[in-house]
């Protein structure tokens, strides 16, 4: 089969990490299109001041645009005002403006403020970002993964079967975000903060890149700021002149999930004693194993001397059949267990993932 190469682990092993990366425009990591409704878009900022401050260990504070209220007519935005009956009807971006901001999510290089400004009133930006707040709490509540990332910088890249531009992540910051509530009951206000965990590079980006087009787009190294790692990418992709690196910085959800699997299966990241390819359980699965035919664990009298040595300590509790189980695990064998729900699989799994740490596995 094209999808699953029997006979070769190496092949085999390469096609299965391909398939976990998505390489295709199905894929936020190579063609983001940040979404209104779910992703923040900063301005007038830049990016290595924001960085900087984040990874001393502050927080920043979500800014939305004020509400326009109709004052003095000397003020500088009272042109604006006057063409509205109505105070909603004044754009955001047009608003912020007025008052001075710089619109473009393209931040330029110079020196500001860390500050993470939005263009949008109070009431847009406390509806996403308490959508946002919520994915990622229940996604921290229900699989232990953080989905929430700042973006900074993309990368603009386009094949020659396409006529949009496709916009992929580079640096990316896992973080995490708060509220607590307003002066005067005046809403909420939302802080960000770097949750310290390791920055990521965006490994869907690299591999599309390399398989499809050639182009060596470099790994994020500690000391890398947002500007010197976009210097390097801008290096990597300079004879595609139609290619650009963007200054956009940008609060999304994403997954990592699959990726970090295809880290773990990179035969070059195991050991040189105990290389993935060489696994028992791995060459069977791409090899095939011969067997008479299909037998059937026997179950274990868990309280006979004899088995005292074998049968091992418990994180759950457990029954003479999930005992068993544990006891042919230990002891190398290969099974399938089945059983409908709330039969103790979970617990199994548990029970058996323990002993295999005391081990120093």
């Amino acid at each position: 089969s094209e999808e699953f190469s029997l006979g070769n682990v190496h092949t085999g092993l390469e096609k299965i990490r391909t398939r976990l990366l998505d390489l295709t425009a199905r894929n936020k990591l190579l063609n983001f299109r940040h979404p209104k409704t779910s992703c923040l878009r900063f301005v007038d900022t830049t990016l290595d001041t924001v960085f900087q401050h984040l990874v001393e260990g502050n927080t920043l504070a979500l800014e939305a645009v004020p509400e326009p209220h109709i004052g003095a007519r000397g003020s500088a935005n009272f042109s604006l005002l006057i063409e509205s009956s109505q105070e909603d009807q004044i754009p955001a971006k047009d608003y912020a403006g007025e008052l001075g901001w710089k619109t473009d999510f393209d931040l330029d290089s110079l020196d500001k403020p860390p500050r993470m400004r939005v263009l949008a009133y109070q009431d847009d930006l406390d509806r996403t970002a308490k959508k946002i707040t919520t994915t990622a709490r229940t996604s921290i509540e229900e699989s232990g993964a953080n989905m929430l990332y700042l973006c900074f910088g993309f990368l603009e890249w386009k094949d020659s079967e396409t006529v949009q531009a496709s916009h992929a992540p580079l640096l990316i910051m896992p973080v995490t975000i708060g509220r607590e509530k307003a002066p005067r009951n005046l809403g909420w206000v939302y802080h960000i903060q770097y949750s310290s965990e390791d920055l990521t590079t965006n490994l869907s980006l690299v591999e599309k890149m390399k398989r499809d087009f050639a182009v060596a787009v470099p790994y994020l190294r500690d000391e890398d700021t947002p500007s010197s790692y976009a210097d390097a990418v801008r290096e990597a992709v300079s004879n595609r002149p139609e290619w650009q690196v963007k200054n956009f910085l940008t609060l999304s959800l994403l997954s990592f999930g699959k990726l970090l699997m295809f880290l773990d299966l990179d035969p070059a990241r195991w050991p040189a004693k105990a290389r993935i390819t060489n696994h028992s359980v791995i060459k069977n699965l791409f090899e095939g194993v011969k067997a008479s035919s299909l037998t059937f664990p026997d179950e274990y009298r868990i309280d006979d001397e004899d088995l005292q040595v074998s049968v091992p300590r418990l994180f759950y509790d457990a029954d003479s059949s999930q005992h068993s189980a544990l006891i042919d695990a230990l002891n190398g064998k290969n099974l399938v267990i089945e059983g409908p729900p709330g039969t103790g699989k979970s617990q199994s799994i548990t029970n058996l993932i323990a002993p295999a740490l005391l081990k120093g596995k």
